[in-house]
């Protein structure tokens, strides 16, 4: 079994060597198409062994990620972003995992829980979604879509499987703060253009709702998550992700409770081991000085994320409750030391 590591590169100096080392350690092959560097992306991808290409930049990263396809010759892919790694310590367990597929002539690919962190920080900002990034060589399995392309079976015959691997993920910093409201804006002109020129994704819903709601415009969040909601628009890992951000626009528009509050009961009832819509509760009484059921709502959310840490197999929807637990805790802390002073 061979594996070819693929991927493609535009002034990625900086995060290159990281994706090169990561990879060295599980694939047989590097396969590099740059898509027009003006820094030493290249010469460091040379340097490591890698086989470079070249490809004309058109506004299409399925264009780009297809022609890589085109130059690889192993027998499974792995097509990581130049801002994407494995840990050292994982990568050895991330190839014997692919063997293992490989044996089975049923599966097709392997899905990872891919987790943003903070380049400058190191802090991990939460999981992202689950993400197909390994999968046989085959002229059946292509990319599709200008922007935020999908890996498509166009085979006829009878669908494979994917198969995801627990106990190793891929690390991103491609979503450091500094970096994303550049990224969000040239997220949603891709977005523009490849509706105008390939027509509408129901998935597209899915990105502008997390553009809109990264640059601050609620407004518009909370229109794109009513209708991803609506079109049932979902992305493997994240199908929660749209009662998340409409809940958390709605509460930052300060819009009525009872709004709020019916969809996040809605959330609850579709996903219920889920602990962020607990906080989120929590957070809605807190702002309402509705300060004991708003501790209820705090503490269960606690502990259902106490919960979900230590069950198995892990939960695999993406449950942002590590970010609102600091917040809980404070509120918590002040709602004691109000019934401490009161009861002195």
């Amino acid at each position: 079994m061979r594996i070819s590591a693929c991927v493609i590169t535009k002034n990625e100096e900086t995060n290159l060597p990281k994706w090169l080392e990561c990879m060295n350690l599980i694939a047989d092959e590097l396969v590099v198409v740059d898509t027009g560097s003006t820094d030493g992306t290249v010469e460091i991808a040379r340097a490591a062994g890698a086989n470079c290409f070249f490809f004309k930049w058109v506004d299409d990263y399925s264009a780009a990620k297809n022609f890589t396809l085109d130059q690889a010759t192993g027998d499974w892919i792995f097509f990581l972003d130049a801002d994407q790694f494995f840990l050292p310590k994982d990568c050895p367990k991330v190839r014997e995992f692919v063997r293992i597929c490989n044996e089975n002539p049923d599966i097709w690919g392997c899905a990872f829980s891919v987790v943003n962190i903070d380049s400058t920080t190191g802090q991990e900002l939460g999981v992202s979604q689950h993400e197909f990034r390994c999968f046989r060589r085959t002229k059946y399995l292509r990319y599709v879509g200008r922007i935020h392309e999908e890996l498509r079976n166009l085979s006829e015959g009878p669908k494979k499987k994917m198969q995801y691997m627990p106990g190793a993920v891929i690390y991103h910093t491609g979503y450091s703060p500094e970096r994303m409201p550049e990224k969000y804006r040239y997220t949603i002109r891709m977005l523009e253009k490849s509706q105008a020129m390939d027509g509408v994704r129901k998935v597209d819903d899915l990105y502008f709702m997390d553009c809109y709601h990264g640059l601050g415009d609620y407004e518009k969040a909370v229109m794109y998550a009513r209708r991803a909601i609506a079109n049932g628009a979902a992305l493997l890992g994240s199908e929660n992700r749209p009662y998340t951000v409409l809940a958390h626009s709605l509460i930052l528009l300060k819009r009525p409770v009872w709004e709020t509050k019916a969809v996040l009961r809605e959330a609850m009832r579709l996903f219920p081991g889920l602990a962020e819509y607990w906080l989120f509760l929590g957070w809605l009484d807190w702002e309402q000085k509705e300060y004991a059921s708003a501790a209820e709502y705090f503490r269960e959310g606690i502990r259902r994320y106490q919960e979900q840490e230590s069950s198995q197999p892990k939960v695999l929807l993406d449950d942002h409750a590590k970010a609102l637990l600091p917040f809980a805790h404070r509120c918590l802390e002040e709602i004691a030391g109000q019934k401490a002073g009161m009861d002195g």
